[in-house]
């Protein structure tokens, strides 16, 4: 049975921490919804966020401020990286959680142009389907 879901606000995972935590970055809301039911289903407690708008920063890019980020077990990202914010986001999380795990979908000719972005991070090539998303968080968590 699926359960309801709904996008939470920064700040908003389940006091109970009795499943790993995966907070969905994408800035399409069909992706992040989709997203957050396959890992739903597949047991983990998720949280999403769009992203910076664009021309504006993320929060996190000036000091770790972001609570979905402090609480996470792991961040799965498919921003938009040919937006300079919003590679911006990706730098200040390996910066300010170097030991959070994150998983980064990209197409292949994208990550090949910018293989430091990627450095340390988990890759999925578009097209992901929901097997390889899970199989790629569940990497993550070791």
């Amino acid at each position: 049975m699926l359960r309801r879901t709904r996008t939470l606000e920064p700040g908003a995972w389940a006091e109970d921490r009795g499943r790993p935590r995966i907070l969905v970055e994408d800035p399409d809301g069909a992706v992040r919804t989709a997203s957050q039911h396959i890992l739903e289903r597949a047991g983990y407690e998720v949280v999403t966020c769009a992203g910076p708008e664009p021309g504006r920063r993320c929060a996190e890019v000036a000091a770790p401020g972001c609570a979905l980020l402090r609480d996470a077990d792991v961040v799965y990202t498919s921003l938009d990286w040919h937006r300079p914010e919003h590679r911006e986001v990706l730098r200040a999380q390996r910066a300010h959680h170097p030991d959070l795990p994150v998983v980064v979908e990209i197409s292949r000719p994208e990550g090949a142009k910018q293989p430091e972005l990627l450095a340390g991070c988990e890759v999925v090539h578009l097209p992901a389907d929901g097997a390889t998303m899970v199989a790629a968080v569940r990497h993550a968590l070791g």
